[in-house]
């Protein structure tokens, strides 16, 4: 039988673990014992129920533990499904249960690869490949006791290791069960995605309806407007010169994918439309996706001599409305190490 763990008590790892579990694979859902809540559900049914554009169904799981140990022993190919702010803590976690033949992939990875592969080999973890995906490999929710929702269809993701030379590992570790594409490194993988601009941009721009909303908001379905697209746009051709400059190539900017979402009468996307959240300025939206993937991009813009002055308003603004420098202590290449790296030496080093 073909096993895969998955770990990560959230939306995106009870949907993965349901939707394999859908297609006959021998699922074990995981967490650190500290968020054993969060798997309570899972426990009881062992099963998760799952709905959404072209899948529905329930999703059989054959082990759902927080002993690490027996987690990593279950199989060798992991996907983490955690909060990117989590990633360092996670990686300490796991390394200690890993062995040589081991892959994991981070799904929407944000350059979390980084972070995981500095702290095996700072433990002395060999043999192990990690890489991450473009952009989450599901948008997900919790709706219920163990059923869960997907606002799209799986789509072919961008895919790269780190270091990149084991990129085409991770792609015959894990293309047998998602679309994999090879992408050219993490730091493409984690710079073009939709997320650094559609959440930071409608949150901060519908601050006041979002507060009001009493815990119950629906970002795509009240919070995409005509003039949040304009701004969107702008977002992405602030973050296109950066591409640019690197030499990647840049996604078209999400405008035309969100102006269904306009139309009352168009229905092609309520799936989407219909994804909760987020309930608070202090959701997710904004507190991984800014210090992790527009500080990312600020710094690296910084680096590559390209001005970024939207995308570093926006930051100062949800700095502002959370009392913190999320410039600071975010996932920007001085805190990672790399700030001396300027231009085409930063280019290099992913190459």
């Amino acid at each position: 039988m073909k096993k895969i763990t998955v770990f990560g008590g959230g939306a995106t790892g009870h949907v993965l673990a349901a939707e394999l579990g859908l297609r006959g694979y021998g699922v074990c859902l995981c967490e650190q014992p500290e968020f054993e809540e969060s798997l309570a559900d899972a426990g009881k049914h062992m099963e998760i129920h799952i709905e959404g554009p072209e899948i529905s169904g329930t999703g059989k799981l054959e082990l759902v533990t927080c002993d690490l140990k027996k987690a990593m022993d279950w199989s060798e190919r992991v996907i983490i499904c955690t909060i990117s702010n989590r990633d360092e803590a996670v990686a300490r976690a796991l390394a200690p249960h890993l062995r040589a033949g081991h892959r994991l992939l981070l799904s929407a990875g944000n350059f979390g690869s980084f972070l995981y592969r500095r702290v095996l080999d700072e433990m002395g973890v060999e043999g192990v490949v990690v890489g991450e995906t473009c952009g989450n490999l599901y948008p997900a929710r919790i709706v219920g006791e163990a059923r869960t929702v997907v606002g799209g269809v799986l789509s072919s993701k961008p895919a790269a290791a780190w270091p990149n030379r084991d990129t085409e590992a991770l792609l015959e570790a894990f293309g047998e069960i998602y679309p994999l594409k090879k992408a050219p490194n993490i730091l493409y993988c984690a710079l073009d995605v939709g997320n650094m601009m559609s959440h930071i941009c409608p949150v901060v721009l519908n601050a006041g309806a979002i507060e009001k909303a009493g815990g119950k908001y629906y970002l795509f379905r009240q919070g995409i407007t005509p003039t949040v697209l304009v701004v969107e746009d702008a977002l992405w051709e602030e973050k296109k010169r950066v591409m640019d400059a690197l030499g990647y190539p840049a996604s078209p900017s999400l405008s035309g994918f969100f102006k269904p979402l306009l139309d009352d009468d168009d229905h092609s996307m309520d799936w989407f439309k219909n994804l909760e959240g987020p309930n608070s300025l202090f959701g997710r939206h904004i507190t991984e996706d800014t210090p992790i993937l527009d500080c990312l991009l600020l710094s690296v813009a910084r680096a590559m001599g390209v001005e970024t002055p939207l995308f570093q308003a926006f930051v100062t603004i949800a700095s502002a409305m959370h009392k913190t420098d999320y410039y600071a202590r975010g996932r920007t290449l001085e805190n990672l190490g790399l700030g001396h790296l300027r231009g085409q030496e930063l280019t290099g080093y992913f190459a």
